[in-house]
């Protein structure tokens, strides 16, 4: 029987793996109510269809043509005609327009399209495509909304393993130190100490076993007064200096 996350020692809890970790976490979901993720991870998007389009048109002034030609004809024609005009939007006149002369260029613009055959023989690969797309956006929705719902349970599971691995890895800070400092005092762990909690304050806290009971980390943290030196010690003998004429 796996031992409920709160009973966990630091060790079990450096132990865990994202395995455990996920059990843990859909253990306290499932007591609290909240659904489960769904198994195989979020869902995939699914890809567009590739459709090329086939077919090209030519429009001029809305209209469009299969043929160019013709294109060219009504363009030229809609050039010859006199008195075309255009409406032309007024600012601040309540959305009123005015007619304006338009003797610009007509042009013959082209654009691409799905020929009516090749959209036919696709329509029902085009409607799959919607329809999955459609699916994987509902599903995404509810996968993301149980994502959010499981957000505090892994956060206090993922944290508190956080907690402990802050706390190893600060231990084995404080131990490196501490060789380094035993050789440094030549074996004497008493020096040795007053260097870790000279330079580490809270070394105590962190590494309580490598200071016996009753050892007063606070008095020897401060640091040693040096004595004034005495005032005939401080005084300084007159020099002669030599100035030259």
């Amino acid at each position: 029987m796996i031992k409920p996350f709160d009973d966990l020692t630091d060790p079990e809890l450096l132990a865990i793996d994202d395995e455990t970790r996920r059990y843990y976490v859909d253990r306290e979901c499932a007591e609290a109510g909240i659904k489960l993720l769904p198994p195989g991870g979020p869902p995939v998007k699914p890809d567009d269809e590739a459709v090329r389009d086939d077919g090209t048109v030519y429009a001029v002034g809305g209209f469009y043509f299969s043929d160019p030609d013709n294109a060219r004809r009504v363009a030229e024609f809609v050039k010859a005609v006199p008195h075309r005009c255009t409406r032309e939007y007024i600012h601040g006149a309540g959305y009123r327009h005015r007619l304006e002369p338009d003797d610009g260029e007509v042009r013959v613009g082209t654009e691409t399209c799905l020929s009516r055959e090749r959209a036919n023989s696709m329509r029902e690969r085009i409607s799959a495509s919607e329809e999955a797309k459609a699916e994987y956006t509902k599903t995404k929705t509810e996968y993301d909304t149980i994502v959010i719902s499981r957000r505090d349970v892994e956060t206090r599971i993922g944290g508190k393993i956080s907690e402990v691995w802050h706390r190893k890895r600060a231990l084995d800070r404080i131990l490196a130190e501490w060789d380094r400092y035993t050789v440094l005092a030549n074996g004497d762990e008493t020096i040795a100490r007053r260097f870790l909690v000279a330079a580490h304050e809270d070394a105590k806290t962190i590494a309580p076993g490598l200071f016996p009971d009753g050892w007063d980390v606070d008095a020897i943290i401060g640091k040693p007064t040096v004595a004034p030196m005495a005032a005939e010690t401080m005084a300084v003998a007159p020099v002669a200096v030599e100035v030259p004429f």
